[in-house]
């Protein structure tokens, strides 16, 4: 009744214009009156009548409110108990009432307003969907469901209907959204939800030879509420397209599982994969070279780099026997780019950015394998064996099973060693 007076007596009610043609035809403007900005602005009345005080106080001892004001598309939950109250009593307000400028308050719009808030804060837990854009990967099916009930969702897919446009926008590559379910939208699950996100791009990166990346936002949904931005951490520049055929989805899936139940926790190889994440993030292939260098320095050389075994224990891994000096020499010249690098002067290398992916993919296919089970993790003491074994009088010939070089193994091929 007070908004009704307020109105009545010459308050601006905003509006606005929308099209309600839908995609096919000439547009059709309609008016759309924004009652939500009309409370927001009356605020201070409506705190002023006696019923306000009672209701917001009541709200101040119920728990669940930031759920409800997600789900009800609020981007900043207010700290405060009294805040977030007030908070509470405005978005309900506009639920009951809806797009009107008559502000007639209708008993059916109240109880369906009611019973989601009842339902939200007395019945049970909320359902949070998180959607990422995941650039440079594409996938032959409609959808793909991987590890841990994550969906890999293609732009023909059902689902992806009602999904924002705007995610399945890129540069020029592919884009394939990643959906993940959360417990709630609390920090904490949230967080859980980031994690899983990382994971999964991680396992992308480490199954092939390109290297995806996140998008710099992903769409967070409550209860089937509005789409919310979430920002992403991380979210560098896609190089190459990892396409999954039809094939290659039940590997992919065989594989992410595998990766999560091996995950590192502690140690050379969890450090190194974390420093493989942000050289894959890096934006120039300089920055990401002295990350991957890193990586490997830490798997391979722990005595540091004055050392100077860097170049051979990656050989020693990485290349058949006939192929060893020769990728100890694009090791070697790899480190005096990252000196030059590092030193601010240009390096005038004409295979630069080769060198920096030839780095990266030997990482991949050592934190793979590693992962995999099909390398121990003691990497250095595999590689000086195969260094001693080198230099000792020649024996005979034994099979040397496959490249790993560049890891063109696939998953699930025989797991005997390059050496």
């Amino acid at each position: 009744m007070q908004l009704a007076h307020d109105a009545a007596s010459g308050e601006d009610v905003p509006f606005e214009l929308v099209d309600e043609s839908g995609n096919d035809g000439p547009p059709l403007w309609c008016h759309r009156t924004l009652t939500g900005e009309f409370i927001r602005r009356r605020i201070g009345v409506i705190g002023m009548l006696p019923s306000y005080r009672p209701a917001a106080e009541a709200l101040e001892r119920v728990e669940g409110l930031d759920e409800w004001l997600l789900a009800h598309g609020e981007q900043h939950v207010p700290a405060s108990a009294r805040d977030r109250s007030d908070a509470t009593l405005r978005v309900f307000l506009a639920e009951v009432l809806g797009e009107t400028a008559s502000f007639h308050f209708e008993e059916d719009r109240f109880e369906t307003a009611w019973s989601a808030l009842d339902a939200l804060l007395f019945e049970g837990r909320t359902a949070v969907l998180l959607a990422a854009p995941l650039h440079g990967v594409e996938i032959e099916s409609d959808e793909l469901r991987l590890v841990d009930d994550t969906l890999l969702v293609s732009n023909r897919s059902v689902e992806a209907e009602a999904l924002p446009g705007d995610l399945f926008r890129g540069d020029g590559l592919p884009v394939t959204v990643a959906l993940v379910e959360a417990d709630d939208p609390s920090p904490e699950a949230l967080g859980h939800a980031r994690q899983k996100l990382r994971r999964l791009l991680c396992a992308l990166r480490l199954f092939g030879e390109s290297s995806p990346a996140l998008g710099g936002a992903a769409r967070m949904q409550v209860a089937r509420g509005p789409w919310q931005v979430l920002g992403l951490e991380g979210s560098g520049s896609a190089r190459g397209v990892l396409a999954i055929e039809g094939e290659r989805e039940g590997e992919l899936t065989e594989f992410c599982s595998l990766v999560s139940r091996r995950w590192p926790r502690g140690g050379e190889i969890a450090w190194a994969l974390r420093r493989h994440e942000f050289g894959c993030d890096r934006l120039h292939y300089s920055d990401s070279l002295s990350d991957h260098l890193l990586a490997l320095r830490a798997l391979l050389e722990p005595e540091g780099p004055t050392s100077g075994q860097l170049t051979q224990r990656v050989a020693a891994l990485c290349a058949l026997p006939e192929d060893r000096a020769r990728l100890a020499e694009r090791t070697a010249r790899a480190v005096a780019l990252e000196r030059s690098s590092v030193t601010g002067i240009s390096a005038h290398e004409p295979e630069a950015e080769a060198l920096s992916l030839e780095i990266e993919g030997h990482l991949r296919a050592l934190v793979r394998d590693v992962i995999c089970g099909h390398l121990d993790s003691d990497l250095r003491g595999l590689a000086d064996s195969i260094i001693a074994e080198s230099a000792a009088p020649a024996e005979a010939e034994r099979p040397t099973g496959r490249d790993r070089s560049s890891g063109r193994r696939r998953f699930g091929e025989p797991d005997s060693l390059a050496a």
